[in-house]
């Protein structure tokens, strides 16, 4: 098993002019993310970021937040994705909690070491020069994602290296995902769910596109078509905005949908019903789990059809009492 970052440069070798993320209208390669996100981590390590130190970033929809993350990993810090539009206040208690060290934000920060700007990152890999570089241990902390669950309190949680390594691995396993997949979601890139969509695609070298809201049911549409979009990430709530807004909805990519991950909170009978209409050909996930474990189980709702109700059977790895 190897770490997210070192599957990158892998894949940057392997298929260095496929598009390995697309956040709205910006898309990047492998080859160019590799490049990026080894400037970027150089930058870093120049102004003071190492091994453990935090470095918070908001979660705003461009490809510079991926090159972002993948650059903290390769100079050993953690990861710590934030709202888009959490405000300075909001920064700042994040950074008091944790005693970050660094900020990349749409605005500057005067309390951390190393503050940056999306709007300066473009420039700063165009100077930058490669320096060496190495993987990080696998025991060692990768990201700290704030969820609230089910206590309604934002709490961090520490996901290491090998954490996400494995779930990702457990759904590429689990779903059979192709090699050239082409995903899409447009949950907030600050919540663990997108996160773990970008490494599991990032991890099998294929494609991961995100969209800014859940209401842009009519762009989804438009770049289902465009990219030739192959799985869907979506929440129980946005199945149930799909079926409101659109007329025909899934039904029109019948032949072209493998297959649809569902998670988050519970899915009840009718957008299991309207998913199975729209898309009989397709393979359809419910999946049980938590931030702190990825990947608990699965429901296999489109063949396992006798009960709704239950949470599905557990992944490979996974003993449950």
């Amino acid at each position: 098993m190897k770490t997210i970052v070192e599957r990158i440069y892998e894949n940057s070798l392997k298929y260095p002019e496929r598009i390995a993320v697309i956040c709205e209208d910006e898309q990047i390669t492998y080859g160019e993310i590799w490049d990026k996100a080894l400037k970027l981590s150089g930058y870093l390590k120049e102004n003071g970021i190492s091994k453990g130190d935090k470095l918070i970033a908001q979660g705003v929809y461009s490809v510079w937040y991926v090159v972002a993350c993948y650059a903290a990993h390769l100079c050993g810090a953690v990861f710590v994705p934030v709202d888009k539009n959490a405000s300075d206040e909001a920064l700042d208690n994040i950074r008091g909690a944790l005693d970050a060290s660094c900020i990349i934000a749409k605005q500057h920060m005067d309390t951390v070491r190393c503050s940056i700007l999306y709007s300066e990152l473009e420039g700063i890999c165009q100077k930058a020069v490669a320096p060496g570089y190495s993987f990080p241990d696998m025991e060692l902390c990768a990201d700290i994602m704030f969820a609230t669950g089910t206590t309604g309190t934002p709490k961090g949680v520490v996901l290491t290296h090998k954490n996400i390594s494995v779930t990702a691995l457990t759904r590429v396993h689990e779903l059979d995902i192709r090699p050239d997949n082409i995903g899409i979601t447009f949950v907030p890139l600050n919540h663990v769910a997108p996160m773990r969509e970008l490494y599991l695609n990032g991890y099998n070298g294929s494609t991961m596109i995100f969209l800014d809201g859940i209401l842009k049911v009519k762009k989804m549409f438009q770049y289902i078509e465009k990219y030739g979009v192959t799985s869907i990430y979506v929440p129980p709530s946005g199945i149930t905005v799909i079926n409101q807004f659109s007329s025909k909805g899934l039904a029109v990519f019948a032949d072209q949908i493998d297959y649809v991950y569902t998670a988050s909170s519970s899915m009840n009978e009718p957008q299991q019903v309207y998913m199975r209409q729209s898309l009989p050909k397709s393979r359809l996930y419910f999946s049980y789990g938590t931030s702190e474990n990825g990947t608990v189980s699965l429901h296999r709702y489109h063949r396992d059809m006798k009960d709704i109700t239950w949470g599905g059977r557990p992944c490979e790895g996974v003993s449950v009492r």
